[in-house]
């Protein structure tokens, strides 16, 4: 690769791409676009099950903040680090498509397929707007994959994502209720051959950034009063049934494992805090009311964390929005990845496209 007449040699992460496959998936959402880079073994893959992510790059364009002609540059810098040879790729819109107009969907989808016809090394493979119930999907199938072989009853897992446009949820059903009389059931065997009934659901208004617009949640306040906030926006803003989710969750065996991914995982993960891949709803109220809202903006501004000034109101959301709208427990324990590797959605189609149950 060359910048500015000076050459360098390709990315050496990328070697291992020679001798097995290697897939890349792009993943562009609400507040940012993500490139990932996956490995793995077809050969063996269903018996070892390794998967691993060998790359990952993120940039703050996205197709909710640029214009359709800027999409080569949206892309250009995110493939900058690529290597000559060809890789199977992948493109995914999440939030940021889903809230575009169409004729604005058409536009962007002529502009991507475009620069991918300049770019011989990747080989654009699928590029489509992905529906939020396949968010929930894929995020849950990401979270089964790893860490079914931990948990007594390999099918009791539950997932919440929330990001910045859009919150998803993925459970077991488990309920009384034949699962046709349900809506957004996805029926699949698990890895011991037993049947999975897993309910999913998207609620498109309840991602990060939209739903903090015009609150006053900044440290120092209460977070009681955060969450009273919080509870009047969304109740306003809400399009879905409420009691829906909630009698589904009611209806889940205590011992479901719940997984928090995005925004949950990325609080639990704030150095503001000291939890160690667990927390619960009450822990997290609690020191959301300690260690952020109740600190000094100054002192706040001084912690290793960019976004030290939102936990506050990320901390008073999740709480809100696990508790208050979905029904889980205060005492549910929230487990979450204190790795770097990103196990979302993405990760989730790379198994779907890969396992064979």
């Amino acid at each position: 690769m060359c910048i500015s007449h000076l050459c360098i040699a390709d990315n050496p992460v990328f070697d291992i791409c020679k001798k097995q496959v290697c897939d890349v998936i792009v993943d562009s959402g609400y507040t940012g676009t993500r490139v990932h880079v996956y490995t793995l073994n077809p050969q063996t893959f269903n018996q070892d099950k390794k998967l691993i992510q060998i790359y990952e790059k993120k940039v703050k364009k996205s197709f909710t903040n640029i214009a359709p002609q800027e999409t080569y540059q949206l892309f250009d810098e995110l493939f900058s680090e690529f290597p000559k040879f060809r890789l199977d790729t992948y493109v995914y819109a999440t939030e940021s498509y889903r809230s575009l107009t169409y004729t604005k969907q058409k536009e962007f989808s002529r502009y991507i397929r475009r620069w991918f016809r300049t770019k011989p090394n990747l080989n654009l493979r699928e590029a489509r707007n992905l529906s939020g119930q396949e968010e929930a999907f894929f995020a849950w199938l990401s979270n089964y994959f790893m860490h079914y072989t931990q948990l007594k009853d390999k099918s009791s897992i539950g997932i919440i994502e929330i990001g910045g446009g859009s919150a998803q949820i993925a459970v077991n059903y488990q309920g009384i209720s034949s699962w046709s009389e349900i809506h957004n059931i996805n029926r699949l065997n698990g890895f011991d051959g037993k049947l999975i009934q897993l309910w999913v659901k998207s609620l498109h208004s309840f991602g990060r950034e939209k739903m903090s617009r015009d609150l006053s949640c900044h440290a120092p306040v209460s977070i009681v009063n955060c969450v009273k906030q919080i509870s009047v926006k969304a109740s306003i803003e809400e399009n879905y049934d409420m009691n829906e989710i909630q009698n589904i969750i009611e209806q889940q065996p205590r011992y479901t494992t719940w997984y928090g991914l995005g925004l949950l995982s990325y609080v639990g993960n704030s150095p503001l805090y000291h939890f160690k891949g667990a927390y619960t709803l009450n822990q997290l109220l609690s020191s959301g009311q300690q260690q952020a809202c109740q600190i000094a903006p100054e002192i706040l501004n001084e912690k290793k964390d960019p976004f030290a000034q939102k936990t506050c109101f990320n901390s008073a959301y999740i709480y809100t929005l696990t508790h208050k709208f979905i029904g889980l427990p205060q005492d549910t324990v929230i487990h979450y990845d204190t790795r770097e590797e990103g196990q979302g959605w993405p990760q989730g189609i790379m198994i779907k496209r890969y396992i064979a149950y």
